[in-house]
């Protein structure tokens, strides 16, 4: 019996960087949790944004937000995996560094940006509907961090984090997150790591119960947590070997089809 569905959001139930989503969700959101299922939405974004998307069910559902960085529920944050400030203040340096790329860091719910780069202050608000805090420097925000997200148009995401995970190691875990973003989070955080934890929350015990959808490399380890998971048609093909379905129809239409097809088992 499934207990848990955990959906990614850009480029699986929304198109990248939209806040666009069909509104169908909601009524299958609530069928759901009519039959005792929880859903999850799950986001490399911050929890104000995806908030945002959800807002008609923001109080059904759980969030996992900032690629595992913050779990929460009702607008309480159950958990918060901050980057200690030592690892946080190299990534920054490093991608300060980095040719061509732009660098928010995300607290609890928002998201921080040097002021220095208004076109990037733009690009969050204007197409991610963030809630974007312009910093002199975002080493002395006033809040403990989950992620850093760097974006950089001059090279492919995935190249990008093999590149920095020479620098960092095992220090902080490294994804690409988007086809030009890449994500910097705590070693304990992570979609597959909050999905865990999520799963304890509920005393769900065995991964049949529960339901993963993905597209991208930051959603791996929350597809191989699931006992039945899948990939949309234009995934990265890591997410496609990851998953053990992919779907066949592309855009966010054919998970909401999978999601009614679980309504009527």
């Amino acid at each position: 019996m499934i207990k848990l569905i955990a959906s990614d959001l850009d480029g699986t139930l929304l198109q990248e960087g939209t806040m666009d989503i069909n509104p169908e969700i909601y009524d299958i959101i609530h069928k759901l949790k009519a039959k005792g299922i929880v859903f999850a939405a799950v986001s490399g974004r911050e929890y104000d944004s995806i908030a945002r998307v959800f807002a008609p069910v923001k109080d059904d559902i759980y969030f996992i937000a900032g690629n595992g960085g913050i779990i929460s529920f009702q607008g309480e944050i159950i958990e918060k995996m901050a980057i200690p400030a030592d690892v946080l203040k190299d990534v920054v340096e490093y991608v300060r560094s980095q040719e061509g790329a732009s660098f928010m860091t995300a607290g609890s719910a928002q998201a921080y940006v040097e002021r220095a780069d208004q076109a990037f202050v733009k690009k969050l608000r204007e197409g991610y509907k963030l809630h974007v805090n312009e910093v002199d420097d975002v080493l002395h925000a006033p809040e403990t961090m989950t992620k850093v997200a760097m974006y950089n148009e001059k090279v492919d995401a995935a190249a990008g984090a093999e590149e920095a995970k020479k620098i960092f190691g095992d220090r902080i875990q490294i994804m690409a997150s988007g086809d030009y973003w890449v994500d910097f989070v705590d070693i304990h955080s992570g979609k597959g790591n909050a999905l865990q934890k999520l799963c304890a929350r509920l005393g769900i015990t065995k991964k049949e119960e529960v339901v993963a959808f993905g597209d991208n490399c930051n959603d791996v380890s929350m597809l191989t947590e699931a006992g039945k998971s899948y990939a949309v048609t234009t995934a990265r093909e890591e997410a496609k070997q990851a998953a053990k379905y992919v779907l066949e129809k592309p855009g966010p239409d054919s998970v909401l089809n999978v999601l009614k097809m679980i309504l009527e088992l």
